[in-house]
C-alpha cells in the first residue's frame, strides 16, 4: 500500500513511470486515467479481493482552523508562553559550558550527568510534560531515568519553589538553580 501525500511535479513523473513500468513488466494493469492522476489529491494502492491493483483517491483536507490553547503549567514565561524544553536544554549549556550534542548523548561523565540532571529537573519543575515526554526530548531516555534525576535534584527543586518569583525567566531559574546546588554542595563538604 502507497500513500502520496502533496507531490511535487517531479514526484509525479516518477511516480508516473514508476507506475507503466510496472504495468509493461505484467505485474499489474493499469487503466490509462489512472496513470494521468492527479498527485495533489491523497491517493493510495489497495490490492482488491480479486487480486487487481485499486487505486482509491480521496480529496484533500480542508483546512482546520487553529484551536487556541491556554497553557495551565506552573511557570508562564513573562511574554505569557509557556515554558519549552528546548529553552531549558540552551540554558543550562550555556551556563555549564557544554553543548547540547553532549548534554543528549549517552556519555555519563560527572561533567555532563549533572547539567543534564539539574536541566531534567528544571524541565519537570517548570513544565506540565510527563515523565516519558521529558525523556525524549533529552535524547530518548527511559522515565525511570527522569525520575531518578528529579528524585536527586528534589532538594534544590524545593529551595528554588521558595525563593524565585512566578515571572522570572527560564535563564534566571536556571542560574539560581546552579547556585543552589553548588551552595548545597558546598554545606556537604
Amino acid at each position: 500500500m502507497t500513500m502520496i501525500e502533496h507531490a511535487t511535479p517531479t514526484q509525479r513523473e516518477m511516480h508516473r513511470r514508476f507506475m507503466e513500468g510496472r504495468s509493461r513488466l505484467g505485474q499489474f494493469q493499469i487503466p490509462k486515467p489512472i496513470s494521468e492522476i492527479d498527485l495533489s489529491r491523497r491517493s493510495k494502492g489497495v490490492k482488491g479481493k480479486d487480486g487487481r491493483l485499486r487505486i482509491e483517491i480521496t480529496a484533500p483536507q480542508p483546512e482546520a482552523e487553529p484551536i487556541e490553547v491556554r497553557y495551565e503549567g506552573p511557570v508562564v514565561m513573562p511574554n505569557g508562553g509557556p515554558v519549552v524544553i528546548a529553552e531549558i536544554i540552551e540554558a543550562v549549556c550555556g551556563l555549564s559550558g557544554i553543548r547540547k550534542n553532549e548534554l543528549l548523548s549517552s556519555r555519563r561523565t560527572a561533567n555532563v550527568v549533572a547539567p543534564r540532571h539539574l536541566a531534567i529537573m528544571l524541565a519537570k519543575l517548570l513544565t506540565d510534560r510527563s515523565f516519558p515526554q521529558i525523556g525524549r526530548q533529552f535524547g530518548g531516555r527511559d522515565h525511570t531515568t527522569v525520575m531518578h534525576a528529579v528524585r536527586k535534584y528534589e532538594p534544590v527543586a524545593d529551595i528554588l519553589r521558595s525563593r524565585m518569583p512566578e515571572d522570572a525567566r527560564v535563564i534566571d531559574w536556571t542560574l539560581e538553580a546552579f547556585r543552589v546546588d553548588w551552595e548545597l554542595k558546598q554545606a556537604k563538604a
